[in-house]
């Protein structure tokens, strides 16, 4: 508020309050999900941030002629499939940048503070992991049966039994 009041001139002008507030809002949630501060407009993150978001909203609020006639979609008359692919090319650019940026901050900080892109890390971790266990097991499993019909077989029979 404080701000707002400042850029009016102490009540004297007429400020844009939606920017304002989108810009508070903006930092809030950032804060939420990366644990640092978001200054808008004030470095180059917020201002790649700030391009993306309106970039996204102009391509979702535009008419698209493919939507409503969608033999035409594939001619892309009025360019938005081209501008949603290089807004998907930047948004993965600017997201592994600041995935970057915070795990070198989290490495040279001794902080336990976890964020979500900590706990969005932690699963992607996980989730890889989880991979290639499940998949190394289930071939050593495979090979086994392979070489064990008799094994094999009493899975089998124990397997329609249950389900």
């Amino acid at each position: 508020m404080r701000g707002i009041w400042e850029k009016s001139g102490q009540g004297k002008e007429a400020v844009n309050v939606s920017v304002s507030i989108q810009s508070l809002t903006s930092a809030i949630i950032w804060r939420i999900l990366a644990g640092t501060k978001y200054s808008g407009d004030g470095d180059i993150n917020g201002k790649e941030l700030r391009y993306m978001l309106e970039e996204l909203k102009a391509i979702i609020q535009a008419p698209n002629i493919g939507d409503f006639l969608p033999y035409l979609d594939w001619l892309d008359l009025q360019g938005i499939n081209r501008r949603m692919k290089k807004a998907h090319l930047f948004f993965d650019r600017v997201v592994q940048k600041i995935i970057d940026d915070h795990v070198n901050v989290k490495r040279k900080q001794t902080s336990n503070v976890t964020d979500i892109i900590d706990v969005l890390l932690e699963r992607m971790d996980m989730f890889i992991a989880g991979i290639d266990t499940t998949a190394a097991s289930l071939e050593w499993t495979m090979s086994l049966l392979v070489r064990n019909p008799q094994i094999a077989d009493k899975l089998q029979e124990e397997i329609e039994s249950v389900v």
